[in-house]
């Protein structure tokens, strides 16, 4: 048997175990290391950017190698006419290995909040609901644990610049699938970014760089996630490091195509450390029915994919 079968084993019967007789121990969540994998995961006050958006992610690896994980997304957003109440809902289906499966549909709620003429302060909050399960029949059969969630954001934003707080995980949720607990920490996710216009908006090709930086916290587990996108429109091209002070550290690179009432995204993601081969595919589509309609003063540089 060869060594990434053998590695491969190892990790799932690890995880197994953990997830079955940690006592009074603190998980982490298996969607900490993919940042951008759905902006709703990242803050719940991104909810309602748009009057009415439509978004499909995916995120997986054409090899088979241990400890793999895909995340595929749905969300549907929109603001409320003439209000400034944004809601939505997303759905979010983790695959590690097709041994451990998490299910995830949330709903969030956000209203924003004129604070000046060129400042504005969004909050949000979000309950989720979520099932947990080991597909772990011959050596450990278990029943699916079932937890409700809760999450607080807000965004601060300005006409080039925005910063933003949120808080996951508030119930801290019992995911075991025995009957030992087993938590899942408060996670602290602050990002904040700004554009820089190359050129006149009035420009038939507007030119402008997105910069931005995410930072995250769950218990023993932080990270730090730098990102710079130049747009030329319609096109969009990025770089992002998310540095794992525990955890490996990733780069990706992304490109987009963006239109009125569309968005295509491609990303690659891979693992900055040779002796693990953790690399991630990610295809993006965003339908815009009514185009884009964020024309006021408050933008937000994340390139909303």
């Amino acid at each position: 048997m060869n060594k990434p079968v053998i590695m491969k084993k190892q990790l799932l019967l690890l995880v197994s175990c953990l997830l079955l007789f940690g006592t009074n121990s603190f998980s982490q969540d298996f969607s900490f290391s993919h940042p951008y994998a759905a902006p709703l995961k990242l803050n719940p006050a991104l909810v309602g950017s748009e009057a009415l958006s439509l978004r499909v992610l995916n995120t997986f690896s054409f090899s088979k190698s241990h400890g793999d994980l895909s995340v595929l997304s749905f969300s549907a957003d929109f603001r409320v006419p003439k209000t400034e109440i944004g809601s939505g809902v997303y759905y979010q289906l983790l695959n590690f290995n097709d041994v451990y499966i998490v299910r995830k549909i949330g709903f969030p709620l956000s209203y924003k909040f004129a604070l000046s003429k060129k400042i504005a302060l969004k909050t949000a909050a979000e309950i989720s609901f979520n099932k947990y399960h080991l597909n772990f029949p011959y050596y450990f059969p278990t029943n699916p644990r079932k937890t409700v969630d809760l999450a607080l954001g807000m965004l601060l934003l300005s006409p080039k610049s925005y910063a933003g707080l949120a808080v996951h995980h508030i119930t801290q949720p019992n995911i075991s699938v025995s009957d030992l607990p087993y938590y899942i920490p408060q996670t602290i996710a602050i990002h904040t970014g700004t554009t820089f216009y190359l050129n006149s908006v009035n420009a038939k090709y507007k030119q402008s760089l997105l910069s931005g930086i995410v930072y995250r916290s769950q218990g023993p587990f932080k990270s730090i996630s730098p990102n710079l996108y130049y747009n030329l429109e319609p096109l969009i091209v990025g770089l992002q490091f998310d540095y794992g002070f525990i955890n490996s550290s990733y780069a990706n690179a992304s490109i987009g195509f963006r239109r009125k009432i569309f968005r295509l995204q491609y990303s690659y993601k891979w693992n900055t450390a040779s002796y693990i081969r953790h690399n991630y595919h990610t295809f993006g589509l965003v339908i815009l029915p009514f185009g884009k309609t964020n024309s006021s003063k408050y933008q937000i540089p994340f390139p909303l994919f």
